[in-house]
């Protein structure tokens, strides 16, 4: 990933960006993953404050996006009970969609000028 940032950033040549990664929520609170997994997710917060602060001063805002469960994907393989937790501690009773997570990426890719090395949590109230 940051390879792949490194050549975005060049690829600018001084145009102001927003940058938005995404992380499982698996990486920064006790929701249950493989140990391998969490640990790739939590390094996604030590990139986005670390690149934050180093591109801020080139205009360039990044931001990491907390995904919360949502529907398909990995979270197929989540046990029922789990997901049953999940939907009854989650403020909105319910997991999230794609689509939900992708407007909502979206909207902070296009629209913000001001929040850099933020996260914004996407986990319907967990």
């Amino acid at each position: 990933m940051l390879i792949a940032m490194q050549s975005f950033v060049t690829s600018l040549s001084g145009r102001s960006a927003d940058v938005v990664l995404t992380a499982s929520q698996a990486g920064i609170t006790n929701f249950p993953a493989s140990p391998a997994f969490a640990a790739t997710q939590s390094a996604r917060l030590g990139l986005t404050h670390a690149l934050a602060r180093e591109l801020g001063s080139s205009a360039i805002r990044v931001n990491l996006v907390l995904l919360g469960l949502l529907e398909g994907g990995i979270s197929a393989d989540i046990d029922s009970a789990r997901r049953a937790d999940y939907e009854k501690f989650s403020a909105l009773g319910r997991v999230g969609t794609g689509a939900e997570a992708a407007k909502a990426i979206v909207r902070l890719a296009l629209t913000n000028r001001w929040m850099t090395g933020s996260i914004l949590p996407l986990t319907g109230g967990l």
